[in-house]
């Protein structure tokens, strides 16, 4: 597997922007997971990512906790934030759910418009396998949301991630490590 870098842009759409092009300029492709108002505010510079080659996301309209939102409140949500993109020519294929928070029936939304899910660590994936319904299910018990462990839909499209921690040294040599790297933009 080739690397590939993931951000999730939330807050700062410029630190995005720089980071695509620094991607670019190494010819690396990486996935831009971007909230809708973002989009709606600064449409062109979302566009410049694209245009840049890399692969775009949605990451909720507001970042908004998805375990906490009933089956139509997200629905509604994810399809406002499709409609932005759209209406702002810029085209998604895959959904990161902030804080990888979700319901997990939540997910037949995403398949019903074709997008993939990068909500999931691959290091969750490899230890619970097809009961990792289950382990979202835990995961929201214990924040006190309380829903069905339903399982998650057949024809869904999981894009695992890892967490990894490159120095300026590993940067160098992306192109020969394996995994992905999860960043987030902050406005500080």
């Amino acid at each position: 597997m080739k690397q590939i870098f993931t951000m999730d842009v939330e807050k700062e759409i410029n630190a995005g922007v720089k980071f695509a092009k620094s991607l670019a300029k190494k010819k690396i492709i990486g996935e831009f997971y971007v909230c809708g108002y973002l989009v709606e505010k600064f449409p062109g510079k979302v566009k410049q990512i694209a245009k840049l080659g890399h692969i775009i996301g949605g990451h909720g309209y507001n970042h908004e906790d998805f375990a906490k939102l009933s089956y139509r409140k997200a629905k509604k949500i994810i399809k406002k934030t499709i409609n932005v993109f759209d209406l702002c020519g810029i085209k998604i294929i895959g959904w990161r759910f902030p804080g990888f928070s979700f319901r997990n029936n939540q997910l037949k939304i995403l398949v019903k418009y074709g997008l993939y899910d990068s909500s999931i660590r691959d290091k969750q994936l490899k230890k619970w396998g097809n009961f990792i319904f289950l382990r979202n299910w835990l995961r929201n018990f214990k924040r006190g949301i309380i829903f069905w462990p339903s399982i998650f839909p057949k024809n869904l499209i999981e894009k695992p991630w890892s967490h990894a921690d490159t120095n300026e040294k590993q940067f160098k040599d992306i192109n020969k490590k394996q995994g992905r790297l999860v960043l987030h933009c902050y406005n500080r």
